[in-house]
């Protein structure tokens, strides 16, 4: 049995990514799916992925919170 992914787990997520880096990114929930994007200090923001399911934004999350805590 898989593991639900809802969009709370996801921001856990991205607050310990943010945590981790620094930065400051977030999720954009619409018509059933997700993206993310990384919002700069002077309020502009840019779109750092598609439009994807939450599956596979966890599996995107999953691969950068492993590339941080191993760098």
């Amino acid at each position: 049995m898989t593991q639900r992914i809802t969009e709370k787990f996801l921001d856990n997520m991205i607050k310990n990514i943010n945590n981790r880096t620094g930065r400051k990114y977030f999720l954009e929930y619409a018509y059933g799916g997700v993206k993310l994007v990384h919002t700069y200090e002077n309020g502009g923001y840019t779109d750092e992925s598609y439009r994807m399911t939450k599956r596979e934004m966890y599996y995107v999350l999953d691969a950068l919170q492993h590339f941080i805590n191993h760098n």
